[in-house]
């Protein structure tokens, strides 16, 4: 009768755990240096508190996702911000590749505030500067 009840049990239990879940499974690679692999980037599943890095082979993965579509959140420091749609089935593996591309910064429209005469200036760009004597 024990050995019923403790397989019972041990049956119960690995029905319990082994819950259809699926995972998410990537990498996420540098546009500016030839698709090099991204150091410590971070992925979250929107609307999930939950963050995660990849490793220093730009690889990561998400487990015990519920089965549905989900959107990644993929940034770096730098780097512009990459949502992805994914689909997640049950007792599957999702695999995903994604590039980040660095920001563009434009200075031409910085202007900053002369302190001697209090008055907002423009800062010439480079094409406007006139040659030093």
């Amino acid at each position: 009768m024990k050995n019923i009840l403790f397989a019972s049990a041990l049956l119960f239990t690995s029905l319990l755990f082994s819950q259809s879940q699926g995972v998410i499974k990537g990498s996420v690679t540098d546009a500016a240096m030839n698709d090099e692999p991204m150091l410590f980037a971070n992925i979250e599943v929107k609307g999930s508190e939950t963050s995660y890095q990849t490793n220093f082979h730009g690889n990561f993965e998400i487990a015990d996702l519920a089965p549905g579509s989900h959107t990644l959140v993929i940034s770096y420091a730098g780097y512009q911000t990459e949502e992805v749609a994914v689909v997640v089935e049950k007792n599957s593996v999702s695999q995903i590749e994604t590039v980040l591309a660095p920001m563009e910064i434009n200075f031409d429209d910085v202007s900053g505030m002369d302190t001697a005469s209090k008055q907002e200036t423009a800062f010439p760009s480079e094409t406007e500067k006139s040659p030093r004597k």
